[in-house]
């Protein structure tokens, strides 16, 4: 999901708005590796990986993103990304994937 403009309001707080959500499917791992234990401690229970095809994937997604995973749907949403669960931590883009890593939201 993209971020579609950022404004604040009136208290200063930056309000972000979403665009429709876009359904993509692909196979999303939870983090279990020691060295992703080393990296990211305690939150390793809140990340999730996903290893996608570069060429069809390249520049749809970014850090800050909004994801619906575990079977989670926007359905129903007042605002988009309202219940998202899950946001984009990292895009890294390598030779021929592209490894995306999801840190789930807290209370969602």
């Amino acid at each position: 999901m993209l971020e579609d403009k950022d404004r604040f309001d009136e208290n200063g707080n930056e309000v972000v708005n979403y665009k429709l959500p876009i359904k993509y499917e692909f196979n999303v791992q939870p983090l279990n590796g020691s060295l992703d234990l080393q990296q990211f401690g305690e939150r390793i229970n809140l990340m999730q990986r996903a290893v996608i095809p570069y060429d069809t994937y390249f520049g749809k997604f970014k850090e800050g993103d909004l994801a619906y995973l575990d079977g989670l749907t926007p359905n129903y949403e007042e605002f988009n990304g309202t219940d998202a669960n899950y946001k984009i931590y990292s895009v890294m883009n390598q030779n021929k994937v592209i490894v995306i890593l999801f840190e789930r939201l807290i209370g969602r």
